[in-house]
């Protein structure tokens, strides 16, 4: 059976889940009302009640005229049925039942956690009728109002909220556990749904378009290394003359049998050994990320959280080491993710420590040292020897740097795109299509 939670215990779950003590319990209250069933009255029941509490609620003032009271009034009690009209509009079309949370009132807190980062945000009412999970029901009243807005932008908030729901169902527990450092998939899932509507629309779309592209590698990668102390062995077919000196011993046997020796070696019949080690090979993936002034805006920031995200997941699956450098006119300090089990930790760190108040945009520069920095790691031209194979850079940024990097100054590093904005830089994004990379235009 549901009980209706009490204002004390409103209080503390919003208390826990850190939202602010100037919003109203009597919102949450409702919502979670809501989300265990509850159903909406119908304006004919709450709709006098309202009345009487807007007088109630009215303060006259002694040294206005009547004229100027009954103005005041009545600009005030279509104010509050305003507010609470869309209040209703917002409650009947959410579906608050789908909200990330263990309980109606852990749900309540999370979408009043989302609603609070929109423009607009609600505030109280008291609308709805609880129902108890044996079907009875019983009607609750309270004081409360509604935050400023309207019919049309209260039933977008409400779409825009079930939309963001839908996209959180049909993502998979492997992205939802990266969202939060301790790779719970609930908690990720609440992580994502208190962002933005920008911001996590914006993440989702560019993380999935990357992860979905069949030319960022984020797949590991098993290679060979030849040792002549290593510690698996083969045998393969001879070729030259100088693989004589590894024949097998039964090859040794056949050549020295004159005649149909010489005709093994002539037919290719022959076989050596070889010794190798196995190597796990993981690819080495670096953001360039645009920090300047022009990038703080909700869906570029989401762009770039997307960016970040895609990538890490790569590093949670054991595939990938991740490099990061912010950049404006100068460069930020290099920062790496190589342990799988610290991406979900990274991640938040990243989110948390945005700063997107740069300067100029020095694309060339940033591009230039980033291939410093692989090649300190790699070594000039090795996309296929050693730990850390075919290097990559995602460059994200919505600048049109005028940029004159040629083909050969990437030195075999395989350059992407993700171009923000309505602008388009014509060089680099020819550049990224000779390299064979993925070119994204986003708009934002």
């Amino acid at each position: 059976m549901y009980l209706p939670p009490t204002e004390k215990e409103v209080r503390d779950a919003m208390a826990r889940g850190k939202c602010s003590p100037n919003e109203d319990s009597t919102l949450v209250a409702d919502m979670a009302n809501l989300a265990a069933g509850g159903t909406l009255l119908p304006k004919k029941e709450w709709g006098p009640v309202l009345d009487s509490r807007i007088g109630n609620s009215f303060r006259p003032n002694d040294r206005e005229t009547q004229a100027a009271r009954d103005q005041r009034f009545t600009q005030y009690a279509a104010h509050q049925h305003m507010e609470a009209n869309a209040k209703a509009t917002f409650l009947e079309h959410a579906d608050l039942a789908r909200a990330p949370g263990i309980s109606p009132l852990t749900k309540a807190v999370m979408v009043l956690k989302a609603l609070s980062s929109r423009s607009g945000g609600y505030k109280r009412s008291s609308l709805c009728k609880q129902s108890r999970l044996s079907g009875d029901t019983s009607e609750e009243s309270g004081e409360s109002t509604l935050g400023s807005c309207g019919h049309d932008h209260a039933e977008n908030m409400a779409t825009t909220m079930n939309s963001v729901l839908d996209d959180i169902e049909r993502l998979p527990d492997d992205f939802l556990r990266l969202l939060d450092e301790r790779g719970d998939t609930d908690s990720g899932a609440s992580e994502l749904f208190a962002m933005d509507d920008h911001d996590a629309s914006a993440m989702l779309s560019v993380a999935r378009k990357i992860g979905e592209s069949p030319l960022v590698t984020t797949t590991r990668r098993r290679g060979t290394k030849v040792s002549p102390h290593g510690a698996e062995k083969e045998t393969r077919a001879l070729r030259n003359l100088s693989q004589l000196r590894s024949l097998t011993a039964r090859s040794r046997t056949q050549l020295a049998m004159g005649p149909l020796g010489r005709a093994k070696l002539i037919m290719g019949g022959l076989r050596y050994a070889r010794r190798f080690d196995y190597l796990d090979q993981k690819s080495l993936l670096y953001v360039l990320c645009d920090c300047s002034g022009s990038m703080n805006t909700p869906t570029r920031r989401g762009t770039a959280l997307g960016c970040l995200h895609a990538l890490a997941s790569a590093v949670q699956a054991g595939a990938a080491e991740l490099f990061l450098r912010f950049f404006d006119g100068e460069v930020t300090s290099l920062e790496t993710l190589t342990d799988p089990d610290e991406a979900g930790a990274w991640l938040r760190k990243q989110r948390e420590s945005l700063n997107f108040s740069g300067g100029c945009t020095r694309i060339g520069f940033a591009v230039n040292t980033a291939i410093r920095d692989i090649t300190d790691r790699t070594g000039p031209y090795r996309s296929n020897v050693g730990d850390l194979v075919h290097p990559e850079i995602l460059l994200v940024t919505d600048g049109e740097d005028s940029v004159s990097l040629k083909l050969s100054e990437l030195r075999g590093v395989k350059l992407h795109m993700v171009q923000i904005g309505q602008s388009e830089n014509d060089v680099l994004k020819a550049l990224v299509q000779e390299n064979r990379g993925l070119y994204l235009k986003v708009g934002g």
